[in-house]
């Protein structure tokens, strides 16, 4: 309805009143699902259709039962290094046990092998082939010849024929690497990654798991610059038709991060079996991994890697833990939670796993789906999400969501925008959507048929009466698109639309949206000389008891005026006069006053400061203007002035221009915003600190420069003192004192001279 002014936002009850085709969609739920005899299927449901609203929640209740005889892929990864051969010789001393034990949990199984060691680049792994006795093992010999490091070796593929496997593991030989890290992360991509090379199955139901076996820790992503291979792994398949892989000096070690992302996409189950010191290693790895696709456990000399492999298989095939995948392009948006029944439990309880479920036996799942908001691309709004056991993608319930984010017409204008599809009700100067027009760039006004080039004096024609030349008959505002906006009380229109508004609407009706009056029914009821002073909500009292009508005006007493001069009925009480500054006019208005400080500061628009303080302000008819003072006011009239401070010690003025005697509520006036004039200069705090830092130094320099010249007198005057006693001394030619003689002349007393 382009007519409708009045606010498009009603309550359930009054909808009818307004409308008559209100959308108002509710989620629903659809389920399938193919006959309850098809033994073949696992899951039921198998598909459920859902609707949902923003902030809706659907459950759904699902039923799941743990498959006898899946069919099983199992691939052994070995560390060849010669730590590891005792390891080695068990699997192929045990493995014909290993597959008539795993006889009992599936009929269909296929086993391989392979084996991992290290990138053979200094200091990672030798360079050169080696001989026996180059290595000892255990302070002995390894007794067969072992070979150079490598990355990884696929030595059989996946097979029904145990004695193949064992000739394999049997013949396979020992190597050795440099340091104690393993390339062990190489070895698992590789094994995950090349299904037609180890002969992975993709058929429905398959389960795919890979042991892992090792002693030693694993290098990561980046270790591989030690040897100068920079470029990381890309997460591709390197395996030729020998089963070696051919870019282990070529490519980084992959991330955990990729391995992770692998090992979803291919459904596949890792068992690490490891000895005592490395487990806390390998539980972190499996933590990072994610715990419902790999686990850890211990092997000995007590524990094989064959116990390992038969008792986490059991674990594997007796629990359930169900998943959920989203289209990414909806992921973020929703929400999803499992609420899980096991066999002998009566109450559901949050969660998704199972344990200790045998083979044949239901699972009970609840799965609450929540739309948390709705996706900003409408191509989203459908989309698609899985629920699936963790040991098979391939058997999942399929949720067709539909998301109920616009109506039907909202839709129809999107249709009509990429159509470029303009609308006739539009003036097919714009789209029509949900009954308002979206005009063009130059076009405005309710049906787009005002042009933005034109002139306001060709827009404001239709508004002015031919006889009088008043626009809008003094009753109203003339807007850009040349359609009176009358003069309103209380958010209502005073006058109606009617030939330059010539008819008050109190006369007629308290309607908004009365359009077209007949003028002639609107007045015959009203006669005499006062037909302009009456109100509606006063029809017996002329100027509201308080002025007398003159030339049809109401001409008021002192203390009284009307809401506008060109709309009075002297229903207003001045301020002033009637003492609306008194205490308990002031109480009254004390909560609008203070929550309206609050709200200028915080909100930006009017509606939003009427919308927040719409409750303390109740009794308070708001009008908000640019600055206070800005309407007209009456010589005779006295207002009370308010001013109040908010947070930041910014003034703000409140006028109470008086009482509406009619409507009983007190008229307050305040300003849109906070005023820059009327809040307190902020200090100079960046010139207080250049002012302050600059002091600091220069006092700093002048001290230094008074301390240089203090220095330099004191060092002069030594100096001089230091000269003087150079020149004063005096000193006398004597022999040293302490000088011994080299010669000493003795006489001998008993020579007597000859003469």
């Amino acid at each position: 309805n382009l007519n409708l002014e009045a606010t498009r936002c009603f309550s359930n009850e009054s909808l009818s009143q307004h409308c008559s085709s209100a959308e108002n969609p509710i989620g629903t739920k659809k389920e399938s699902s193919e006959s309850e005899e098809n033994e073949n299927i696992k899951i039921r449901p198998q598909s459920v259709s859902l609707q949902l609203r923003k902030g809706e929640k659907m459950n759904i209740t699902m039923q799941y039962m743990n498959e006898r005889n899946r069919p099983v892929d199992m691939y052994i990864v070995m560390d060849l290094s010669c730590t590891m051969k005792t390891h080695k010789d068990k699997v192929a001393k045990l493995a014909q046990s290993l597959q008539e034990n795993l006889r009992n949990l599936t009929n269909d199984l296929r086993i391989g092998f392979g084996s991992f060691v290290d990138k053979p680049l200094a200091p990672f792994g030798f360079l050169a082939p080696l001989q026996s006795n180059d290595i000892q093992c255990d302070n002995s010999t390894t007794g067969n010849s072992v070979q150079i490091p490598y990355g990884f070796k696929n030595h059989l593929r996946l097979t029904d024929d145990i004695h193949s496997f064992i000739d394999q593991v049997n013949s396979a030989r020992i190597s050795s690497n440099i340091d104690s890290p393993e390339g062990t992360l190489d070895g698992l991509l590789q094994s995950i990654t090349c299904d037609s090379q180890i002969g992975w199955r993709s058929g429905k139901g398959t389960r795919k798991v890979v042991i892992i076996s090792t002693d030693g820790s694993f290098h990561l992503a980046g270790d591989g610059k030690l040897v100068g291979v920079v470029q990381p792994h890309d997460g591709n398949c390197y395996v030729d038709t020998s089963g070696a892989y051919t870019h282990d000096t070529v490519l980084d070690y992959p991330s955990i991060s990729l391995l992770r992302q692998r090992i979803k996409e291919k459904d596949f189950f890792v068992i690490f079996a490891v000895t005592k010191d490395q487990r806390s290693v390998y539980t972190e790895l499996s933590r990072n991994l994610d715990p419902s696709f790999a686990v850890t456990q211990e092997i000995d000399n007590d524990k094989s890697i064959i116990t390992v492999i038969e008792d986490e298989y059991k674990k594997l095939v007796n629990t359930v833990t169900m998943l959920s995948l989203k289209d990414p392009n909806i992921a973020e948006y929703v929400d999803i939670k499992f609420y899980v029944r096991c066999p002998g439990q009566k109450n559901y309880r949050a969660g998704n796993q199972c344990n200790d479920v045998s083979p044949g036996v239901n699972v009970s799942l609840k799965v609450e789906v929540l739309l948390k908001a709705c996706p900003l691309n409408q191509d989203s709004w459908n989309s698609t999400l899985r629920i699936y056991p963790q040991s098979s993608k391939d058997e999942s319930m399929i949720i067709n969501l539909k998301t109920l984010c616009g109506c039907e017409c909202e839709q129809d204008s999107v249709l009509q925008l990429n159509n470029s599809q303009k609308s006739s009700l539009c003036s097919s100067n714009g789209h029509l959507q949900c009954g308002i027009c979206a005009c063009d760039n130059k076009w405005r006004g309710p049906s787009c048929n005002c042009s933005i080039d034109e002139s306001d004096a060709i827009n404001k024609k239709p508004c002015v009466d031919p006889k009088t030349s008043s626009i809008c008959n003094d009753k109203g505002i003339c807007d850009s698109c040349g359609v009176c906006k009358c003069n309103e009380i209380n958010g209502n229109p005073t006058y109606v639309l009617a030939k330059a508004l010539t008819v008050d609407s109190a006369m007629k009706s308290r309607a908004r949206d009365v359009v077209n009056v007949d003028v002639a029914n609107v007045l015959k009821d009203l006669k005499g000389k006062d037909k302009d002073c009456r109100h509606l909500e006063s029809p017996n009292k002329v100027c509201n008891g308080k002025g007398q009508c003159e030339c049809g005006k109401c001409v008021c007493e002192a203390g009284y005026k009307g809401q506008s001069p060109v709309r009075n009925f002297c229903e207003i009480e001045h301020a002033g006069l009637a003492g609306s500054c008194k205490a308990a006019t002031l109480r009254s208005t004390d909560k609008c006053i203070d929550c309206l400080v609050d709200a200028i500061y915080v909100t930006t628009t009017v509606d939003s400061k009427r919308e927040q303080c719409k409750d303390q302000c109740d009794n308070i008819d708001l009008t908000f203007v640019e600055r206070i003072g800005q309407l007209a006011v009456d010589e005779r009239e006295h207002v009370c002035k308010i001013t109040r401070e908010d947070s930041k010690k910014c003034k703000i003025d409140f006028i109470i221009r008086g009482k509406n005697l009619i409507t009983n509520k007190i008229i307050l006036e305040t300003e849109k915003d906070v005023l820059p004039e009327k809040c307190p200069t902020p200090p100079p705090i960046f010139e207080v600190i250049v002012g302050v830092v600059a002091a600091m130094v220069l006092i700093g320099v002048m001290l230094l420069l008074v301390w240089k010249i203090v220095t330099y007198l004191q060092d002069r005057r030594e100096y001089e003192r230091f000269e003087k006693s150079i020149n004063d001394a005096s000193w006398d030619t004597q022999q040293n004192p302490l000088y011994q003689p080299t010669t000493t002349q003795f006489n001998n007393p008993a020579y007597a001279d000859s003469s």
